[in-house]
């Protein structure tokens, strides 16, 4: 009775609430459209939802009453209404709390200005270019190890590869062990993401396990952060991404604090660990299953010189197209919530103070010939041998424009991801790389979506003569 009870106020009180919203649906009481989600898949709910309503609609994700944005010109909107600070970051509590206070994805307005400006440096084009070789070398050795057991392996091998590029590029360290600690502490750190009890006082609880291994992992960090500083023997260590932060200073020429800097180092693990895992598990996967592609980027890369430079890789069709639509048909994360800060004006349609907003990564990069198929001439010039020899005719689909509106895999706007060039250029060489040397197979593959979407595998690496 209690039920039934709760489901008719909420009914009267949302026939009121939604007066002036956009047009969409709630689903069922508390859960929403959460049903329609489970059967369809987040993806193809945005497809269908895109289809039908086009610019924006009103939902219900996650127990929450949500306004979703879909269209080029609805994102131009909400992009140009969070550069005015009329819409705020709106990440839940115990997600701010994890990644730390002062870490750049938690703020807005001029402090957020103030650690972009610091960690700018960290990754333009010439920082990313510094790193190259370091990954470049990382991605070797890890898959040459892959290929030694001369047997299939677990895919969260690629965890632990994600992990060492990173450890890497930041700390100039490559110790296993240390490897494989940092690995069991970010496990039992992000098991507090996606805990039901958030109770930090509770020691038992996943949430309480996950602020334990946050401070162990920041005193590791400073432990590293003070060798840095100390060990003279260290090349070019202005050019690896923690000396850039170190020698990076405020507009009135003081240092960050210590907070600041773990915080956002913290942060960087938190974006790009498990993300670039859950992206190259699955290209991997995808590649086996169109051998046609796979030829194709053998062929492009077998040329590849052994030194090569990144721009190489920057100007490589293949290599690009398949991390491309990799991204469109399987981003390892779906979209990012805002929340309005003040009344919001849309078209006809009224958005309240408080009301939350979320965008999906690719929504128009969907509404094309074969949305959810994996075609990667859509990304490849229209006199490309692999298009001319395609029987996929995607002329209309054919070279979607990449942009911060129609094609966002890395967010969009002043919350954009700092790390885009970075990550690309991970996936690039190991997809060069692999390409190059090895003959792949995969066996046992699944499709999982919590906490990121990936196809999850075993995979071999055998060498090619």
């Amino acid at each position: 009775a209690f039920f039934i009870a709760y489901c008719c106020a909420m009914e009267v009180y949302w026939s009121f609430r939604r007066i002036g919203l956009p047009p969409g649906s709630l689903g069922i009481p508390i859960l929403g459209e959460m049903p329609n989600i489970a059967v369809l898949g987040l993806m193809d709910f945005l497809i269908q939802k895109a289809e039908r309503y086009k610019d924006v609609f009103l939902t219900h994700i996650l127990f929450k009453p949500q306004v979703a944005v879909v269209s080029d010109e609805s994102m131009m909107w909400l992009l140009k209404q969070e550069r005015q600070e009329s819409i705020k970051q709106n990440w839940p509590s115990h997600v701010k709390a994890l990644v730390g206070p002062a870490a750049v994805t938690n703020q807005d307005g001029a402090y957020h200005k103030a650690l972009r400006r610091w960690m700018d440096p960290v990754f333009t084009m010439d920082a990313i270019q510094s790193y190259f070789k370091g990954v470049d070398n990382v991605v070797k050795k890890h898959l040459a190890s892959f290929a030694s057991t001369g047997d299939f392996i677990n895919n969260k091998a690629l965890k632990k590869l994600a992990l060492s590029l990173l450890v890497t590029s930041v700390f100039n360290r490559e110790d296993e062990k240390e490897l494989e600690l940092l690995d069991g502490l970010l496990s039992t750190w992000f098991g507090g993401f996606v805990g039901m009890l958030q109770v930090e006082s509770l020691p038992w609880t996943n949430y309480a396990k996950a602020h334990k291994a946050r401070r162990e992992l920041v005193d590791i960090m400073l432990g590293w952060i003070d060798e840095f500083r100390n060990d003279k023997s260290i090349p070019n260590k202005e050019h690896l991404l923690l000396g850039r932060l170190l020698s990076s200073k405020r507009e009135d020429g003081t240092s960050f604090s210590t907070t600041d800097l773990t915080d956002n180092l913290v942060n960087i693990l938190f974006a790009g660990h498990d993300t670039t895992y859950a992206t190259v598990s699955t290209m991997l996967y995808l590649l086996n299953e169109h051998q046609d592609v796979w030829h194709a980027l053998c062929k492009e890369v077998r040329g590849f010189p052994s030194d090569m430079e990144y721009q190489t890789l920057q100007k490589a069709p293949v290599v690009n197209a398949v991390l491309d639509e990799t991204f469109r048909v399987h981003p390892s994360v779906y979209g990012s919530n805002r929340k309005a800060a003040k009344s919001l004006r849309f078209k006809d349609y009224t958005i309240p103070p408080g009301f939350e907003l979320t965008y999906a990564v690719a929504p128009e990069g969907q509404l094309c010939p074969s949305p959810r198929e994996f075609h990667i001439e859509r990304f490849l010039p229209a006199d490309h041998e692999f298009v001319k020899k395609s029987k996929w005719m995607a002329s209309v689909a054919n070279g979607i424009k990449l942009g911060p509106t129609k094609f966002r895999p890395f967010g969009g706007g002043v919350h954009m991801c700092m790390g885009m060039q970075f990550a690309r250029m991970e996936a690039r060489v190991i997809l060069a790389r692999l390409a190059q040397s090895y003959d792949l197979e995969i066996r046992n593959a699944k499709h999982q979506f919590i906490p990121f979407e990936l196809w999850s595998h075993e995979f071999k690496l055998t060498p090619r003569s």
